[in-house]
Order: C-alpha cells, then structure tokens, then sequence
C-alpha cells in the first residue's frame, strides 16, 4: 500500500507544479500583450493632428500594496511588483490662473507579483503657468474617479505595518498625479513624474485597507 501511495503523491504534486507554472506563464504573457498593445496605441495615436486638446502618457514604475499614510511618514516601500499604466488625458474647460478642468481615462498592468489589470476615469485639474513655462512648458495635474480591478490583490500592509489580508474590493476610487515638463520649447513630448493610487477612501468606498501604490516616470505626447 505505501509503495503504491508514493508514486500517487508524486504525480499529483508534479501536476500541480506543471499547472502553478503554466498559469504563472500565462499571467506574465498576459501582462506582456497588455503592455504591447498600450505602446501600439501610444505610437500610432502620434500621428493625428495637433489641436492643443488631448495628450496621452505612457509609464511605468515600481509598485506596492502597502498602506499610502505609513509610506510616506515612515517610507520603506516594500516594492512588491510594478504596473504599466496608458493615460488619456483631455481639456474640458479653461479656467482662471493657468488652471484647466480635465477628464482623464485610465488603463494599467500590474505585473512581476500579483498579476491584475485596472480601468479608471476621473476627473482634475491641471497647471500650467510656472515661472520656466515660457522657456520649457511645464504643467501639473491631479485627476481622481472611481478605478475597476479585473483580480484584486488578497493581502498587504495595513499602516501599523501589519500583513493583512483584503477584501478584494473590485471598485475603489483612484488618485492620479502627473508632473510633466516639455523636451524643448517646440516640442510637443514631455517628461513626466508620474503616481498612482487606488484606496477605499477612508470608507467611502469600502472601510477595507485595499491600496495600491505605484511612482515611476513615463513620456507624454500632447496633440
């Protein structure tokens, strides 16, 4: 009986394994697409016509689940895998001192960890008039709305640095900062600074500790 037991377990083991390593497979190449398919539409978006209206940022950078108010008081990060992110920005309205009204959509990657996709669309505000703005344009914007999750993450730290595990909440609101500042005077091509966050904000949406953070740097095109 145990010979036969221990040819058993190891088959069931091995097949586990096979199938751990081909959905791991399957989540990096699903990753990979998505982030193919942003380039292609950033790439190909440069070639419609110039009205001063829309721009388009693409990105990337480093992320985490921990709680956002413990990274910045405290910092350690904890980088637990990173996030691709295509913006679509465009004016709604000019308003007084160098500011305009916004709407923004949002589509992002979170890879090299817990694999998952989110949508958002916001609204925010963008400025413009800094003192360097005539010489090289720069602006900055803020943009926040509600953000869908395809696979929500399980667990993260809470701000006492706790690992806890979430609620997996599909909906959460999201907060989006972007620091942009042109190649040259002509150019229309930026660098930017940007940050993404998704929260229950502080329970409007859900009391959980569900967050998700990312900062990286990415090239905006303004058409």
């Amino acid at each position: 009986m145990q010979e036969r037991t221990v040819p058993v377990v190891a088959e069931l083991t091995g097949a586990m394994r096979v199938r751990g390593y081909s959905a791991h497979r399957l989540d990096l190449n699903r990753a990979w697409v998505f982030a193919a398919l942003l380039a292609a539409n950033f790439l190909t978006s440069t070639c419609r016509a110039d009205d001063g209206i829309w721009s388009e940022t693409l990105y990337a950078g480093p992320a985490t689940n921990r709680f956002a108010l413990h990274l910045f008081l405290h910092g350690n990060p904890d980088i637990d895998g990173a996030m691709v992110g295509l913006a679509s920005d465009f004016k709604l309205a000019k308003l007084p001192w160098g500011l305009t009204l916004e709407g923004e959509g949002q589509l992002t990657q979170y890879t090299l960890g817990h694999n998952y996709e989110t949508v958002a669309l916001g609204v925010g505000l963008r400025f413009h008039n800094f003192p360097w703005s005539d010489r090289r344009p720069a602006s900055f914007a803020i943009y926040t709305g509600p953000s869908y999750a395809t696979n929500p993450p399980a667990s993260g730290f809470d701000f006492d640095n706790r690992l806890v595990g979430f609620q997996r909440k599909h909906l959460l609101n999201y907060l989006s900062i972007e620091y942009a500042m042109a190649l040259s005077r002509a150019s229309p091509w930026d660098i930017t600074f940007r940050a993404y966050h998704r929260s229950g904000v502080f329970g409007v949406y859900t009391p959980a500790a569900d967050e998700g953070t990312m900062f990286g740097f990415g090239i905006r095109r303004r058409w």
